[in-house]
């Protein structure tokens, strides 16, 4: 029996994913399947992948009235958990409607895709951050480490902007820990999913790789439907860097892209902000 017939699941097109892999909403609680299923536990990332038929599983917090709101819902629950996953264009991502409201459905092939994303992404960082980011590194300095690391490691690929195949390739940190090459998103989540992985020791604000009860600087995926770069949370809201930007298409650096000014992010290349970091609003964005 086909799955589609059973659970009225509707294709998200690739090209409808790639146009889209930028924006995300407020993440919100939603109580959608009731008890009628058993939660899987969530897994290493803290997504909850709910079986709704063999082979196949709602992702938690994506219900909505409107599909494209639930995609956009899908891409800030995955991203907050996986900051090394950026959009979900690589994915066959698919809808299931039930009572007029709609959830994102994931088959095991795409959670696999994402588990073992994310396990390889943490064995990378596991066997070079140490090195890229040393213990001792004051925290300041640490982000400025990983920004100089990602800009030196990438180049820009251009002729991804008029391949969907190859640019839905490119929205992962991995494309930049192995292999140097992507798009803005690549410059991104790389940036993000190292910052997210270093042991800050709370006594001494350095990393600290063996430090028993350490705390970690919290990294998102920020955008508009153009670009997408990077922001770190801060005490006064989140600060916004440009891994991209910084990198300058290989040439001297732009320093004015890490923790940007107002100028920067007013200056129609990262204006009209469509994501929303963790249900926080434009006006938390903390500008020097």
């Amino acid at each position: 029996m086909r799955i589609s017939s059973v659970l009225n699941i509707k294709n998200y097109s690739l090209l409808k994913q790639v146009s889209l892999f930028a924006t995300a909403a407020v993440i919100f609680a939603a109580v959608f399947w009731g008890t009628s299923f058993n939660t899987q536990a969530a897994d290493g990332g803290g997504v909850e992948f709910v079986p709704v038929q063999e082979g196949y599983y709602a992702v938690s917090g994506t219900a909505s009235k409107d599909i494209n709101t639930s995609y956009n819902l899908g891409v800030a629950v995955i991203g907050a958990a996986y900051k090394e996953a950026g959009g979900l264009a690589y994915l066959d991502v698919k809808f299931m409607k039930k009572n007029g409201v709609y959830v994102m459905v994931l088959s095991h092939n795409d959670v696999n895709t994402l588990k073992n994303l994310h396990t390889n992404t943490m064995n990378w960082l596991a066997q070079n951050a140490p090195a890229i980011v040393p213990s001792g590194t004051k925290r300041s300095d640490a982000i400025l480490k990983a920004a100089d690391w990602v800009a030196d490691r990438m180049t820009y690929d251009y002729t991804a902007v008029n391949n969907p195949q190859l640019l839905a390739s490119y929205q992962n940190a991995m494309s930049c820990y192995k292999d140097g090459k992507g798009v803005c998103t690549t410059y991104a989540t790389a940036f993000d999913a190292m910052i997210a992985y270093l042991p800050i020791n709370p006594k001494t604000g350095c990393v600290d790789y063996d430090c028993a009860s350490p705390v970690y600087i919290d990294a998102m995926l920020v955008a508009n439907a153009d670009h997408a770069w990077s922001a770190l949370a801060e005490t006064d809201g989140w600060h916004m860097y440009d891994i991209t930007f910084y990198d300058n298409n290989n040439l001297s650096k732009c320093p004015q892209y890490l923790d940007m000014d107002s100028a920067a992010l007013n200056d129609g290349f990262h204006s009209n902000i469509t994501t929303m970091l963790a249900g926080d609003t434009a006006s938390t964005y903390a500008s020097r």
